[in-house]
Order: structure tokens, then C-alpha cells, then sequence
């Protein structure tokens, strides 16, 4: 991912994404919850052995029995399909990493515990996460009066800030956005350099601009036909489905709404992705490529809000 300034011209800060962490008025947030109580109860009775983490009924149903009711099996990792806006759950997959991060130290008398909801047994208050997974991954959810919506960061770089907090507890808020400039959406695209982005972790809620990375170049429709210019879309707004973009701009087009447009291609494969927007012989290539960029979701904001619940 790159962090750009809105011109996307002249030098451009390659930051392989980036990353955020969240500070209050006194420091960074103190520790906090890594998972919900439900997803930490799951977590800790996988990590025990006593059940594993799948589709299977009886495994769901004995986490049920012993904790409270989950409607869906928890899943640790991060699997994107740009494809799909909201995968199924067949598609997802499990990274078992994810155990080893947050239960290995569980033994070491690192966390406190406390009994579940019916007192049967043991469970611990928090996980000792190894490292800040609620930045990482990035969060979205809503409850009464209150929403948060965390974007997902970068691991070395996250690294680089909390080393550098470490060593420097007032380190300033400029010199921490130097470590970590921004987001790092796994869907790559550009993230324009503005004041929603410094607000965003600075205030703890901003409207950080993305824009999908394309560029013109000539291409061969078909055997016997005459080279034409095209736009061709590489990366994507993070949480924009490809097969919905197109679908619209599909619309668009024949709505009359994006002129200059000829066709619509998907050449898409296992290098990367390639959207082929094929452009009439009259058209002007930076035009339709503004007009694609201000009149479809190429360019689109994702609305954060830095929330996490402390202690409680």
C-alpha cells in the first residue's frame, strides 16, 4: 500500500502499509480486551484442548453448553476475497498462529481469572496477547450509544511504534505518525495524504481517503483490430467487492452517467488482479479516469473511529 499525497505526484512515501496507534490525551490506550467475552471464552477452551474450533455442530455446541450461546464459530485470521464483500464462512480460513499470539504465556500467571456466568468454572479475564491484535486486525461493531471502527495496521510497523513508545514514553504524536503514517488495508490501494488521516489518531476518529491504484495503457481488443487505450484497475478500495464495482460502473455506462467507455473487462488471474476498462477511439484517458475515480467507488473513504473499551 502507499500513503500519497492527493496529486499523487512528485515523490510518493512507500510505507508497505501502515499502521496506527491510538492515543488519548495521557499516552497511548492503556491494555485492553483482545477479544469479546464470548471469542475469549472460546479461544481459552480450544487452547485447553476441549474443543476445536470448526463447522461442526458438536464442537459449537459444547463451547455453548459450557460458556452461553454463539451464534457462528469464531475464526482467528485475516482471508480476504476481493471478490466477495462479505465472504461465507466456507471461504474463510483458520490461522492457527493466532492461538500461539494470544494463549502461549496463558499458563505463566500473566492474566487473572475469574468464573464463567455459572460459576463452574475458571476463565481468564483477559488474553495475553503478545501483541496489540485489535490494531492489527482492525475492528468494527456497534452497541448502545457507542460504534468503533478500527482500521487494520501494519505489523512491523505497529512493532516500530510500540519499540519506540517503549524506549520513549512522551514520545510525540509526530514523531509516532512518522513510524506509522496510516492504515494498511490487505486489499492494497492508496491512502491519501489529509487531515481526516491525522485526525483519525490524533482525535480518535477521522474519514481516511482511499483511492484505487490504475493507470492507462494501450491494449489489443482482438485479432485484426486496431490498438485502443485503456484503463486498467489493479488494486481496489479497501471492502470494495471487484465483482460489485464493476457491476455498477456497468450501469453507469449505459446509464449514460461515464462516457467514453467501450467495454468492460475482468482479466483478473493468480498474478494479480487486471479490470480492463476499454476506452472509445474519442475518448480522453485522464478524463474518464477522474470521472471514475469522483463518480464510482475508486475512490471512497473509510470512516474510523478509534473506540476500545478499557477495563470493562
Amino acid at each position: 500500500m502507499e500513503i500519497v499525497t492527493p496529486e499523487a505526484t512528485g515523490s510518493v512515501m512507500m510505507c508497505d502499509a501502515a499502521t496506527g496507534l491510538s492515543r488519548g490525551s495521557e499516552g497511548p490506550i492503556p491494555a485492553f480486551q483482545v477479544a469479546i467475552p464470548h471469542h475469549r471464552s472460546i479461544l481459552w477452551r480450544a487452547g485447553k484442548g476441549e474443543v476445536q474450533i470448526d463447522a461442526r455442530a458438536v464442537n459449537v455446541g459444547t463451547v455453548r453448553r459450557g460458556v452461553h450461546a454463539v451464534r457462528h464459530h469464531l475464526e482467528c485470521g485475516n482471508h480476504i476475497l476481493i471478490d466477495r464483500a462479505d465472504p461465507t464462512p466456507s471461504a474463510r480460513h483458520f490461522n492457527g498462529v493466532g492461538y500461539q499470539a494470544l494463549l502461549e504465556e496463558i499458563g505463566d500467571d500473566t492474566v487473572d481469572f475469574a468464573p464463567n456466568f455459572d460459576g463452574s468454572q475458571q476463565e481468564p479475564t483477559v488474553l495475553p496477547a503478545q501483541l496489540p491484535f485489535l490494531l492489527l486486525n482492525g475492528c468494527s461493531g456497534i452497541a448502545v450509544g457507542m460504534a468503533t471502527s478500527i482500521p487494520p495496521h501494519n505489523l512491523g510497523e505497529v512493532v516500530d511504534g510500540l519499540v519506540a513508545l517503549i524506549r520513549q514514553p512522551e514520545l510525540s504524536d509526530d514523531k509516532l505518525l512518522k513510524l506509522i503514517p496510516g492504515p494498511d488495508f490487505p486489499t492494497g490501494g492508496e491512502v491519501l495524504l489529509s487531515s481526516g488521516l491525522r485526525d483519525t489518531y490524533l482525535v480518535g476518529r477521522g474519514s481516511i481517503p482511499m483511492r484505487g491504484v490504475a493507470h492507462i495503457e494501450e491494449v489489443q481488443p482482438g485479432k485484426g483490430r486496431h490498438k485502443r487505450n485503456a484503463i486498467v484497475v489493479t488494486e481496489l478500495p479497501y471492502q470494495l467487492s471487484k465483482a460489485g464495482w464493476i457491476e455498477k460502473l456497468a450501469e453507469s455506462v449505459n446509464d449514460g452517467k461515464i462516457g467514453g467507455i467501450a467495454d468492460i473487462r475482468d482479466e483478473s488471474d493468480r498474478d494479480g488482479m487486471r479490470v480492463v476498462v476499454e476506452l472509445r477511439r474519442d475518448a480522453d484517458p485522464a478524463k474518464v479516469l477522474a470521472d471514475l475515480q469522483r463518480r464510482t467507488a475508486l475512490q471512497s473513504n473509510f470512516g474510523a473511529i478509534l473506540l476500545a473499551l478499557v477495563d470493562g
